[in-house]
């Protein structure tokens, strides 16, 4: 008995497609990467969040940061440890975030800088005013 020749179903990939899955697989290599680094940096505010829920919050906040210009690993980053620490919805429910990462007179890099560091000010103010209240005991 001889198999019959399959020679001709040989699979051909196009290179667009190649680039596609390439492009996939490195997306969710960063998805899963950013998992383990928020679980990191950011234990205490995930502790509810299983690592499924957490990829989809994850991918819900790069599809929010690629409409703002954001397409570095590094911007991705900085915009997701933004989103674990001030609440995923944290551009969204600010109008002034939004306002800023919107703003065409800039790079999408130097808006989200603007935003981090204003951000990392007002986490620094609260901060301050808890430790004062405890201070005094108000």
């Amino acid at each position: 008995y001889r198999r019959p020749s399959q020679e001709g179903t040989l699979l051909k990939i196009r290179a667009d497609q190649l680039h596609t899955l390439s492009l996939d697989e490195a997306y969710t290599s960063f998805v899963v990467e950013m998992i383990d680094h928020l679980r990191k940096y950011f234990a205490e505010e995930l502790r509810e969040l299983d690592d499924l829920s957490l990829a989809d919050e994850i991918q819900t906040c790069l599809m929010r940061a690629r409409a703002y210009g954001l397409t570095s690993r590094s911007d991705c980053g900085r915009f997701l440890g933004l989103a674990a620490s001030l609440g995923w919805s944290f551009d969204t429910e600010r109008p002034w975030v939004q306002a800023l990462l919107r703003n065409p007179a800039t790079s999408p890099s130097d808006r989200l800088a603007e935003v981090h560091a204003r951000c990392v000010e007002q986490l620094q103010q609260e901060a301050d005013g808890s430790a004062r209240r405890q201070k005094f005991g108000i």
